[in-house]
């Protein structure tokens, strides 16, 4: 337990000063993601046996290895990219699509997008490329909360396929949770929490 408590100190230390706006907790499986910036309230669940935040020192948006593996998680404002407020979910992700092709200087049509329905009936849209600077490919998935579309972003590397990134990122898009205001979280001894 001292363990555990002393990798969440120094976990928050080391995010506090970049992210102010985020805060990490170990949780049972991982840890829990609290985002709390105006207009982006959320939780999301990043499970995991060895989380590592990584970027502290430059990044806008958290970053995270995750077991070996990368991880992103980046709310895009829709007034950001302009998107229509009242379009479908479907129409605001290929918008927001858009965006991202001209922030990579890339066509639209290099970004293979495939828009898929949760098992919790939200849609998602789930994209790739390859960029010019790296070999690697990066692999998304975004949805619709609230105002801002949630990027979640992942690479093919390793032992990590496309197929098994989009799996990981589809998991932590479940444990998805959005509020109107600001959230806070009781744990437990066993390692849950409860938002309020």
């Amino acid at each position: 337990m001292k363990a555990s408590l002393t990798f969440v100190s120094v976990l928050l230390l080391s995010l506090s000063s970049c992210l102010a706006q985020y805060e990490v907790y170990k949780s049972g499986n991982g840890v829990v993601l609290l985002s709390k910036r105006q207009a982006e309230f959320f939780t999301l669940d990043i499970p995991g046996d060895k989380i590592v935040p990584i970027g502290m020192d430059s990044a806008p948006h958290p970053y995270f290895t995750v077991d070996g593996r990368f991880l992103q998680v980046m709310p895009v404002l829709m007034d950001e990219f302009k998107g229509d407020q009242t379009a479908s979910d479907e129409t605001v992700l290929k918008q927001h699509l858009e965006y991202e092709a001209k922030y990579y200087e890339e066509p639209v049509s290099a970004l293979h997008s495939e828009v898929r329905k949760l098992a919790s009936g939200q849609t998602a849209l789930f994209w790739s490329f390859v960029p010019k600077q790296t070999p690697k490919e990066q692999v998304f998935m975004s949805f619709r909360a609230n105002g801002c579309v949630v990027v979640l972003g992942s690479a093919v590397d390793g032992d990590f396929t496309k197929a098994s990134d989009q799996e990981f990122l589809g998991k932590i898009a479940a444990s998805f949770h959005s509020s109107d205001q600001p959230i806070t979280l009781k744990f437990f001894p066993d390692g849950h929490y409860e938002r309020r």
